[in-house]
């Protein structure tokens, strides 16, 4: 005797198929309340370059991706992200240089608590000099990310090197790799960050490499804990041919794997050791 679903029951079946169907949602920010990187510069309605390549990145793991600057976004409900992706700078909770709605303190508050909940955070280049004090402790923010800007000098020429021991999906990357870059760098690290890359400051120009070769190396890509959330975060970004070198590229699929829990590796804390007189957070 054939038998057949009542048609309540039937729709009820294609409703959460459908639903199960739908992409998770990752929100890539770049407010600039201070200085607007030209990466990160929309020309009309038009995303910008980095907001296309993260787009690109993001989508070929399956993510919707929603790309904005209005910094109310985060006013909302943010269970809906995933994922959280900034290449922000300055004082968020100002309109400042791009003129985009700020954010505000209860919405900064709630991003903060869903990370520390669990969602997973990746942090570019000057998304460490966002909310970045001058004088006292570091930002709640900062501390969440594990370290903030202090210093650029020009853009120039650097050798990245992966520290070791190598981080899970960095073992096969060559070598020392000379990149062209706005190399950052930073304060207030968090002693708990796993260093990942890092840049050796010794063949440095005398000039323009003085503010980095007080020290041998310093971090350029980190993976950290805040609460349950996982955090990435990679120093590089400002410059166009960068995105496309093989290091940045793998450096971005390592940090995202693990970030969003498909690797296993424990984010164990080297700071210390590997970068010894490194300016950590009190």
């Amino acid at each position: 005797m054939r038998t057949s679903l009542p048609i309540f029951l039937l729709w009820a079946v294609l409703g959460l198929s459908l639903a199960a169907a739908e992409p998770e949602t990752a929100l890539v920010f770049t407010k600039s309340s201070g200085y607007e990187h030209s990466i990160v510069a929309r020309r009309g309605q038009a995303p910008s370059f980095a907001e296309t390549r993260l787009q690109q990145m993001l989508e070929t793991r399956g993510f919707a991706v929603e790309c904005t600057k209005d910094g109310t976004v985060f006013d909302g409900d943010l269970s809906r992200f995933k994922l959280f992706v900034f290449f922000t700078h300055g004082d968020l909770l100002e309109a400042g240089k791009d003129g985009q709605p700020p954010m505000t303190p209860a919405g900064k508050e709630a991003l903060l608590k869903a990370i520390e909940g669990g969602t997973p955070f990746v942090g570019l280049h000057s998304a460490a000099t966002t909310f970045v004090t001058k004088d006292g402790p570091p930002d709640a923010y900062i501390r969440m990310i594990g370290g903030a800007f202090e210093a650029h000098t020009w853009t120039q020429d650097g050798t990245v090197v992966v520290v070791p021991p190598a981080f899970p999906g960095l073992e096969r990357r060559p070598g020392p790799v000379t990149l062209r870059e706005e190399w950052t760098k930073l304060r207030q690290l968090d002693p708990a960050i796993r260093v990942i890359l890092g840049l050796e400051t010794k063949d440095m120009d005398p000039v323009k490499g003085k503010a980095y070769r007080s020290l041998p190396m310093h971090p350029v890509a980190w993976v950290k804990m805040h609460g349950s959330g996982r955090v990435f975060y990679n120093s590089m970004g400002q410059e166009l041919p960068v995105w496309d070198s093989e290091l940045f590229t793998v450096t971005m699929e390592v940090g995202l794997d693990w970030a969003l829990g498909k690797t296993r590796a424990e984010a164990t804390p080297n700071l210390l050791s590997t970068m010894p007189g490194a300016s950590v957070r009190e």
